[in-house]
């Protein structure tokens, strides 16, 4: 029997080592987040950026922390209604022993007194002489039987096993409710994976729009110097009044003061695309273009407001959301149950009368409840407020996802149309800006004109820049709204 002791506590040991090695495991998984973010040589496009934040991401991680804890929450669910297995042991030892005393009586014999007849036969006439003894005052005498409780020491063990035989759709219900949290806590990962990706790309837009402005300033800088120089030299000549160096030359302070705003712009758009990558904000980042811009073929609204019913993962929530409330104003009903246990003591010594070294004992018990003061019905009429409840959020989420998708392909409309008048636009002021040029250097536009002209210029390759940004802004907007990370994953 020691033996078979020592083989169960080996069993017991072992379960414990692989529980500690299957929790070590997970928990390397989890972590399993690079710990720092490198951009590389080069610079950065907007398909590594929106990685880089996806894998860096906090808001993320904790989404994925919560996804595994509903996993572990569905095995534990499924484990409740399995079989259960516990083995106990123990060894006691005793300062005093308990004893059982039983009382039992005996009689001590008092004094004897003799008595002597005389028999006569009545047939034959013979006598004959018979003596008899009494005995006098007998008396009890109370004495007791002993029994050792226990000894000083006492050792034990048991196999216990437990396992529902009928739950009345509890399990199933409990199993569908669990699993759907960690359907809802899966679409959350993709909820959150989505806004980071609206986010990123609206971040890294920005900064390519700064940088745009702050080519478009340097440009106007080069261009206001290059008007000074001619009105200084032609003051200088006497073909131009003082005034006019005095315009010009505040027209390039003016210049160059929003080249400064230009580049302060550039440099707060950087570090807040670095935070919402996930990078420390004191970070050198530097972007590329490439892929950064790309028209595309737009459908009408129908089409994306279909998709977007069908693929938005804050929709599929709700549904899921709506079952497990069902499942769980089930579970709530008042439900009988039946259960099987089964014991084995295999082991037993120093436990008193019985010890007994092998003992089993099986059971099967069932459980119906009969009156609980109402708490049943309580929780039941909640869950189904809930119910109710998200059916009008359900309601409520479909109207504001016909609502962004809309937003969204017309604002992409506008900024589409905006970019073809911008093209235009800048034409023209590009050409009006060259024949003002022109004609100040040969005398026949004034120094007025020649400013209106550098100031339209700027501005049509500002309105261009905006116009194009803008347009990927929307595009990633109407994305989301849509429930896709971009528009080209539509195809």
């Amino acid at each position: 029997m020691k033996s078979i002791a020592k083989m169960v506590l080996l069993i017991i040991s072992l379960c414990v080592l692989m529980t500690f090695n299957a929790v070590a495991e997970e928990k390397s998984k989890l972590q399993a987040f690079p710990s720092e973010i490198t951009l590389g040589d080069g610079p950065i496009t907007i398909n590594r950026a929106v990685d880089i934040a996806i894998s860096n991401s906090r808001t993320v991680k904790e989404s994925q922390f919560d996804l595994e804890s509903a996993r572990r929450k569905v095995d534990e669910t499924k484990n409740q209604f399995g079989f259960n297995v516990t083995a106990k042991g123990y060894a006691i030892q005793s300062h005093a022993q308990s004893e059982l005393k039983m009382p039992y009586t005996t009689y001590t014999v008092g004094a004897a007194t003799s008595t002597v007849g005389v028999y006569t036969n009545p047939l034959t006439g013979a006598t004959s002489q018979t003596q008899w003894y009494a005995i006098t005052n007998p008396y009890p005498n109370i004495d007791y039987f002993t029994f050792n409780l226990n000894k000083e020491w006492s050792h034990s063990s048991e196999l216990d096993v437990t396992k529902p035989l009928i739950t009345f759709g509890k399990k199933k219900d409990a199993i569908k409710a669990a699993s759907g949290q960690m359907g809802m806590s899966k679409l959350d990962v993709q909820i959150s994976e989505l806004d980071l990706v609206e986010n990123v790309k609206k971040a890294f837009y920005d900064v390519l729009l700064a940088q745009e402005f702050v080519k478009v300033q340097e440009e106007a800088v080069r261009q206001a110097q290059t008007h000074f120089d001619a009105a200084k030299s032609k003051f200088e000549v006497g073909a131009s009044p003082k005034f006019d160096v005095i315009r010009a030359e505040v027209e390039v302070a003016s210049a160059k003061e929003n080249l400064t705003s230009a580049k302060k712009g550039l440099d707060l758009a950087k570090m807040f695309l670095s935070n919402t990558i996930g990078l420390p904000v004191s970070n050198e980042i530097d972007i590329a273009e490439e892929g950064a811009y790309e028209k595309i073929d737009l459908k009408n609204a129908e089409y994306y407001t279909d998709i977007a019913m069908n693929n938005r993962p804050e929709l599929e929530k709700i549904k899921i959301a709506k079952d497990v409330a069902r499942a769980s104003r089930r579970l709530s009903e008042n439900k009988p149950t039946v259960a099987f246990s089964w014991s084995w003591s295999f082991y037993n010594k120093g436990g008193g009368i019985s010890s007994s070294e092998h003992t089993w004992n099986g059971v099967i018990a069932a459980e119906v409840p009969v009156f609980d003061n109402g708490l049943a019905k309580a929780k039941v009429d909640q869950a189904a407020r809930l119910h109710d409840k998200l059916g009008l959020n359900e309601i409520d989420a479909k109207e504001g996802i016909t609502l962004e998708v809309k937003q969204a392909y017309l604002g992409l409309i506008e900024a589409s149309q905006r970019i073809d008048t911008s093209v235009a636009v800048l034409a023209s002021a590009d050409e009006g800006y060259r024949m003002a040029d022109v004609g100040f250097k040969e005398g026949v536009t004034t120094s007025i004109d020649l400013l209106d002209a550098e100031h339209g210029l700027t501005q049509a390759k500002l309105n261009r820049a905006k116009a194009s940004f803008d347009y990927e802004t929307q595009k990633a907007r109407l994305a989301r709204a849509c429930g896709f990370k971009s528009m080209a994953d539509m195809k």
